[in-house]
C-alpha cells in the first residue's frame, strides 16, 4: 500500500488466499498479481508499484518479522488479513480461506502450511466468524499441542 500511495495510484490492494501452494519447491515463493485484465498487466505504473513493493519486502527479509503466521478463514481476498499485513504487525505465509475448509479438515494441511511458512509460525490467526467450527476445533488442538498461539480476529 505504501508503494501505491507513494505513486499516487488509486487502486485496491489485497492479499489473496493461498491457491498455488504450499508447493514442494525448496525455496520461498510469492505470487503477485496485477489486476485481472491485460490493461492492468501492461500498465507501467502498476508494474512499478508492484516492483517497489516486492523490493521493499525483500529488503525486510533480514529483519525478523514481528509475528510470522498462518491465517485461516474469511474469503479469497480477506480484508482482515490484508489489514494485519499492512499494519506490519504480522507476516502471513499462508491463508486458508473458508471455502477451502472441508466438513472434517485434515490437521496435516494446517501443519504443512505452518511448516512451509518462511521462518515458521509463531501464531495461527483465525477469522473467527469466517471459519467453520470443525476447523476451529482442529486449530485449537494444533495450537495446544504445538504451543503456538491462536489469535482470533
Amino acid at each position: 500500500m505504501k508503494s501505491r500511495d507513494a505513486l499516487g495510484l488509486s487502486i485496491g490492494v489485497s492479499v489473496e488466499a493461498t491457491h498455488h501452494g504450499p508447493t514442494e519447491l525448496a525455496f520461498p515463493v510469492t505470487f503477485v498479481e496485477i489486476g485481472s485484465e491485460r490493461q492492468s498487466w501492461e500498465d507501467p505504473g502498476l508494474g512499478g508499484a508492484v516492483a517497489r513493493a516486492v523490493a521493499a519486502s525483500i529488503g525486510c527479509l533480514s529483519d525478523a518479522p514481528p509475528r510470522a503466521a498462518m491465517a485461516v478463514g474469511g474469503g479469497h481476498y480477506p480484508e482482515k488479513f490484508t489489514a494485519l499485513m499492512a499494519s506490519g504487525e504480522y507476516s502471513i505465509g499462508h491463508i486458508i480461506p473458508k471455502y477451502a475448509l472441508t466438513a472434517n479438515p485434515d490437521p496435516a494441511i494446517f501443519r504443512r502450511c505452518m511448516e512451509r511458512t518462511q521462518g515458521g509460525c509463531s501464531c495461527i490467526i483465525v477469522d473467527w466468524k469466517g471459519t467453520p467450527s470443525t476447523a476451529k476445533d482442529a486449530l485449537r488442538s494444533i495450537s495446544q499441542s504445538s504451543g503456538i498461539e491462536l489469535v482470533r480476529v
